[in-house]
């Protein structure tokens, strides 16, 4: 991909996006650094005032699922939540009907439930289209002036302020550190990896497969290099929970306005019994007039520190479509589902490990034809 047009998608992004996933640094990053699958950047270009402007994006890149050539967004599957880019209806309408003169046959994990790509697919008429609910994305909505005293009562954060005094009286008080800066991202690196490594550790030793861990090998090398670029252009930013100048645990949001999704997020296990989740989100309530937040996105999945602060929530759906001249090709594509699906249940079955319960993402779930 030409520079030029990496800009471009930067821009577009910055100006119309919602969502961190839907970035070049995210999916550049990840295609560059894991090298899966053909890249398939899918663009309109609009002439302006007599200059050619990119006015719609969708990354993807193509993998082959049952034999079939199938378009997946970029970073597939990494609890991020994806979109197409584009200024207005008929610039989305124009991507949608060149990639279904094309035979695109999509799998697109993770769109908001009221996607506009989903909705000019169905729009246009000329696709099948499936729809499955994937799981769903709290929010914590924080405008102006709203404190963890907004949103919480005063039992459950006097709670929050005597474990503060415990740790005090300990010799190990608890601090917040923010880091958005590239250099500060460098300095705290190692810290953010060793965290995640003990958190990792811990849930093995408990006989429970671990959580993938973005900051180890294979990952490591895509995440920092997408955490770095987004540092530089100032839409990083992380939360850090220190123990006696020890980090324990963070959050890790990335920007878009005054959106902050959060990503990633580990504690160290000696950290576990200060309820570092919580400890991290109420100073997030009560700083971010500072820092000019007014959304703060859990991203995928319910558990109950998210729902404990949790305002609302929204739902993400997985989005299979082709063109309806070879519509017949979800019907394969769902038998090759089901084939690796069941591969990934014998798998766990022989592995030696307990699996945690399945979330909404990799249950079971009926689609939606139209």
């Amino acid at each position: 991909m030409s520079a030029e047009l990496e800009a471009e998608w930067d821009a577009l992004a910055e100006q119309v996006g919602t969502h961190f996933g839907a970035r070049p640094t995210y999916a550049l990053s990840w295609h560059r650094c894991t090298g899966k699958g053909r890249l398939a950047v899918a663009t309109v270009h609009r002439k302006v005032g007599g200059r050619k402007l990119l006015v719609a994006l969708l990354g993807m890149h193509t993998r082959i699922r049952g034999g079939l050539p199938v378009k997946r967004l970029l970073g597939h599957g990494l609890g991020t939540v994806g979109e197409a880019l584009a200024v207005d209806d008929a610039a989305l309408d124009a991507l949608v009907d060149g990639l279904r003169r094309r035979g695109a046959i999509l799998q697109l994990t993770h769109l908001e439930t009221d996607s506009p790509l989903v909705a000019a697919l169905r729009r246009s008429g000329r696709w099948k289209v499936e729809v499955a609910l994937d799981d769903h994305c709290p929010v914590v909505d924080l405008p102006e002036g709203v404190t963890s005293r907004s949103l919480r009562s005063g039992s459950t954060l006097r709670r929050s302020a005597s474990t503060r005094r415990k740790l005090e009286r300990a010799g190990t008080p608890m601090t917040i550190e923010k880091v958005t800066t590239a250099q500060q991202l460098e300095y705290f690196w190692p810290d953010i990896v060793r965290t995640a490594a003990a958190s990792a550790d811990a849930e093995r030793a408990s006989g429970t497969e671990p959580r993938q861990d973005l900051c180890a090998t294979p990952w490591g090398e895509f995440t920092y290099a997408f955490l770095h670029q987004e540092a530089t252009r100032g839409r990083l930013l992380v939360w850090g929970a220190l123990f006696g100048g020890v980090w324990g645990a963070h959050m890790v949001t990335l920007r878009s306005g005054s959106r902050a999704e959060l990503w990633l997020t580990r504690y160290s296990p000696l950290a576990a019994s200060s309820r570092p989740g919580h400890q991290l989100i109420e100073s997030i309530c009560d700083t971010h007039d500072e820092v000019g937040i007014t959304e703060f996105d859990f991203l995928i999945g319910r558990n109950p520190y998210k729902t404990d602060w949790q305002t609302r929530e929204y739902s993400v759906v997985t989005v299979v479509a082709a063109p309806r001249t070879i519509g017949v090709a979800l019907y394969w594509l769902r038998g090759a589902d089901a084939v690796f699906s069941a591969l990934r249940v014998l798998r766990a079955r022989f592995s030696g490990t307990r699996h945690p319960r399945a979330s909404p993402s990799t249950s079971a779930s009926h689609p939606t034809p139209s």
